[in-house]
């Protein structure tokens, strides 16, 4: 099984922005991406090398919902991302189809 620990991280100095992907077998793609701690400014839900922005996209290329409102999830630290990348590699489509759902919910109520 994959883990936080297979990502190869490498810095966007462009963006001030540490970043790194990885495919699974299933054909999930990880996007994880922190932040300097540098006082400027980052658009990121993360801060390198404590926590980090996951976005997670499917064979289409399209974004798992992961948040109930949002596509990413922020402020996950190495645990939890690896926790994450497991289950998909367990789950993979069950998982992104629960997903879905909940998505689907939590939205129905959110301007009623």
């Amino acid at each position: 099984m994959k883990t936080f620990n297979d990502l190869e991280f490498t810095y966007d100095e462009s963006m001030r922005r540490w970043r790194a992907s990885i495919t699974l077998d299933n054909g999930y793609r990880f996007s994880v991406i922190s932040g300097n701690d540098d006082g400027m400014f980052q658009p990121f839900y993360g801060r390198y090398p404590d926590t980090f922005e996951v976005a997670v996209f499917n064979e289409g290329g399209s974004f798992v919902p992961i948040g109930a409102y949002d596509d990413v999830l922020g402020w996950q630290d190495r645990n939890q991302v690896s926790s994450l990348i497991r289950q998909f590699e367990m789950d993979g489509q069950a998982h992104e189809d629960l997903l879905v759902a909940i998505r689907k919910e939590k939205t129905k109520y959110k301007f009623a």
